[in-house]
């Protein structure tokens, strides 16, 4: 049988392509509502290969982007894993721009589809490959450029980076990927006063390490470096706000059970303060009527973001528990009202969440046994999944 470039089917095949197993499949061109059929001899080649040898490159040397259902670049994918319709289509984190004007202090202020780019480095009329970032000047979203093929970044190269509290390692958009897995080491003796914060870093020779330019980073208005801290003598330790283990205490009421594994349940709570919301959500019941009104210990008041978050006076295996992942180490306090004291439990990951990645923030844990600690606390979820 001989191979086929352009096969007008609708369905996904699977065909023998000589003595292989070759693979049909869908690409749709999203911009004409155009679709046509590819058949691809190895099911270890790229959809990035396939077009390119099936001539679907455009003329003017741009990179034609693939899509999967949710955004995300696909280009890199091998046939036999691509999903059975492709889109062509630019996905959702990257912008492919014209830059027209010239550049100013290294910095353009570019506009596509309606959107303003801040991007650095950027070569007037060429077009631009940009991974658009979380940051904003001035409400403009800042990206950097990239090559989709060949070398990703080159020495000189501008990128923006927030940078990470814990690591001097941190990573960059890679289209070999379609994630931010690749990495760069940060230098630069005043990092410790950027950590948390956005900034502008040039990629060095070897292009696995990046310098700081303080230069062309605009801090914002709000900027102070954050203070260690510092843990205070005993003599002047303050008294805890309860006798129990130095939270407060509220009473809660029209309690509802909103996740069954682990418990969480939705409360309401006094408001006193204005500025406070009366909902909250509560960590730890196993059963609570709705009827009753119950005590436990506020963990972290709520904000415009976020309900007030309570931890309920119970201690035992199974149950939730508001934590605030420590800046350093994985041992955090859990009150035991039976033996009234305040016992350490070690924390652990999930398959989807990692204490390393969420230090400083609220998670939701799970109290188990184990053989080497005794106890532990696993991470579940983000007390946002709840609201």
């Amino acid at each position: 049988m001989k191979d086929c470039t352009f096969l007008h089917k609708k369905s996904i095949t699977t065909t023998r392509v000589g003595m292989s197993l070759g693979r049909t499949f869908e690409v749709v061109f999203s911009e004409t509502n155009f679709t046509t059929s590819l058949t691809a001899i190895d099911q270890s080649m790229t959809l990035n290969d396939v077009l390119r040898v099936n001539g679907l490159m455009p003329r003017d040397g741009t990179f034609r982007y693939l899509s999967s259902s949710k955004g995300t670049m696909i280009n890199h994918l091998p046939v036999g894993l691509a999903p059975d319709v492709v889109s062509v289509e630019i996905p959702k984190n990257i912008a492919q721009i014209w830059i027209d004007s010239q550049i100013k202090k290294e910095r353009a202020f570019v506009t596509n589809n309606d959107a303003r780019y801040v991007i650095f480095g950027a070569k007037k009329d060429t077009h631009a490959n940009v991974f658009i970032t979380k940051w904003k000047i001035k409400n403009m979203r800042c990206g950097y450029s990239f090559s989709p093929v060949g070398t990703t970044y080159e020495a000189g190269s501008i990128v923006f980076i927030r940078v990470p509290l814990n690591t001097n390692q941190t990573y960059l958009f890679n289209p070999k990927s379609g994630k931010e897995d690749y990495t760069v080491q940060l230098q630069d003796q005043d990092i410790e006063s950027l950590r948390g914060f956005w900034s502008a870093w040039e990629i060095q020779e070897d292009l696995t390490i990046a310098k700081y330019r303080r230069d062309i980073t605009p801090l914002p208005a709000n900027y102070a470096p954050p203070r260690r801290k510092i843990k205070p003598s005993a003599s002047k330790e303050a008294g805890p706000k309860s006798k129990e283990n130095g939270t407060r205490r509220i009473s809660m009421k029209s309690i509802h059970l909103i996740k069954n594994e682990p418990k969480i349940h939705s409360c309401n709570i006094s408001k006193k303060n204005p500025t406070r919301k009366a909902h909250a959500i509560v960590c730890g019941l196993e059963v609570a009527p709705p009827a009753a009104v119950i005590t436990g210990h506020v963990a972290a008041w709520g904000n415009k973001s976020r309900p007030t978050m309570i931890n309920a006076e119970e201690f035992r295996y199974g149950m939730s528990h508001f934590v605030k992942i420590p800046e350093e180490g994985r041992f955090v306090p859990v009150y035991n009202p039976v033996q009234k004291a305040s016992l350490q439990c070690r924390l652990t990951d999930s398959p989807d969440l990692r204490v390393d990645d969420l230090r400083g923030r609220w998670v939701v844990a799970q109290l188990r046994r184990h053989g080497t600690h005794k106890r532990i606390l696993k991470l579940h979820s983000m007390p946002s999944d709840f609201v």
